[in-house]
Order: structure tokens, then C-alpha cells, then sequence
């Protein structure tokens, strides 16, 4: 019997398959779960949405409202936010704006990466913005720990930085990491003095005594 593999590429489009025969129509049944998961690590299933979403959505590059994309799609208002909103998670499209300002949604051919380091998360927890001066890209887990020593680092040329910074102590949760990449990178006692401040303007935890000398 011929084994047959197939990937669904959607749920909204059950009828696009990819079809795969194998081309030994005697291959054991352990063999052939070897070769499907092979085969599976080799077909990016998110590449193949991806391909299928521009190919049949016809993407069209450019900086657009809800409205004007609306109009040049010839959708309603509430099915063109749906298609933008999953855009968005696709990474096709970036916002800007919001609030009192309309939305700007920049679409592009190719996904993009959304900056999700240093100044992600100083933007996230302050309240005083800080327009980035790079992209910073992380993999894994970038906490509030990490941000203080990187945020040290960089505030000796930029003093918003500093002031922002203030507000991560108040989302810090592992004292002994923070105070052990600080011995690592020599600034100890810029961290106390960073945390003093803090404790004078914001409300934040409060640092165990074994590190407060």
C-alpha cells in the first residue's frame, strides 16, 4: 500500500493539501514514521500558510488606514480589521498610531519582526517613553533583571534612559539574578545607587538586606 502524507495548510481552507508519496510503497511502518517526521521537520508548515496567505490574499505593500484598506479590498470595515488583525500576528503588518491618532498599518510581502528586547520592555513598564536608538531582538525570556544591566550599560549616553529605567524595579523578581549578572558585568554599586533613586521616586519592591551593601 502507498503511504500518503498529507499537511492541512488551514482550517478556513480544508480543501489545500500537500501531498507527499513516498516512493518506496514497501517501507515498514517504523520507517515510515521516521520518514513522516523527517518530512514534517523539512515542510515548514508556517512557511506554507505564509506562501498560501500571499498568494491567495494578493497582498499589496503599502501604508493604509482601516478604511482605505477597506476600500482597496472591497471589504466592510469589520472584515477588513479581522484581515489586518491577522496580518498582524502574521507579522505582514505593523501599527503605528492609536488613540486619538488613527491607525496606520504598514503591510509588507515579507514578514517582519517586531523588536522584543531592551526597549520593549522599558517602553512596557515606564510611563515616560523612550524612542529606541536600535532594534534589539531577544530569544527566550527577557526579564525586568536583565533590562537594569543592559539599561546601565546604555544610560551612560543617554539620560531618558536612565530615568525610565526607574520603573523596572518595581517588576524585578530574582534579586540574586540581578545582583549576579551586576557582579559580572562590575556595577554593583551602580545598581544600589540606581535602586536608591528609585525607591525616592517611584513605588518598587523592596531589595533583600544581603544586598543592600
Amino acid at each position: 500500500m502507498e503511504h500518503v502524507l498529507r499537511f492541512r495548510i488551514s482550517k478556513r481552507c480544508p480543501t489545500l493539501k500537500t501531498r507527499f508519496r513516498c516512493p518506496h510503497p514497501t517501507i515498514s511502518s517504523f520507517r515510515g514514521h521516521l520518514f513522516s517526521l523527517a518530512l514534517h521537520n523539512i515542510i515548514n508548515e508556517t512557511f506554507i500558510y505564509q506562501f498560501v496567505w500571499i498568494t491567495y490574499m494578493q497582498l499589496v505593500e503599502g501604508k493604509f488606514t482601516v478604511e482605505t484598506f477597506a476600500r482597496k479590498k472591497g471589504l466592510g470595515r469589520q472584515s477588513a480589521i479581522n484581515l489586518l488583525s491577522r496580518l498582524k500576528k502574521q507579522g505582514f503588518a505593523r501599527v503605528s498610531g492609536g488613540g486619538r491618532q488613527k491607525r496606520i498599518y504598514t503591510i509588507s510581502r515579507t514578514p517582519v519582526r517586531t523588536p522584543n528586547g531592551f526597549f520593549y520592555l522599558l517602553n512596557k513598564y515606564s510611563p515616560e517613553k523612550v524612542h529606541p536608538s536600535f532594534e534589539h531582538y531577544v530569544h527566550g525570556k527577557y526579564g525586568a533583571e536583565r533590562a537594569i544591566i543592559d539599561g546601565l550599560l546604555l544610560s551612560k549616553k543617554d539620560v531618558r534612559i536612565r530615568e525610565a529605567m526607574l520603573h523596572l524595579f518595581r517588576h524585578v523578581n530574582d534579586w540574586k539574578k540581578l545582583f549576579d549578572m551586576a557582579r559580572k558585568e562590575g556595577i554593583e554599586k551602580d545598581v544600589r545607587k540606581l535602586y536608591g533613586e528609585a525607591r525616592q521616586k517611584t513605588r518598587c519592591r523592596t531589595m533583600p538586606r544581603r544586598y543592600e551593601k
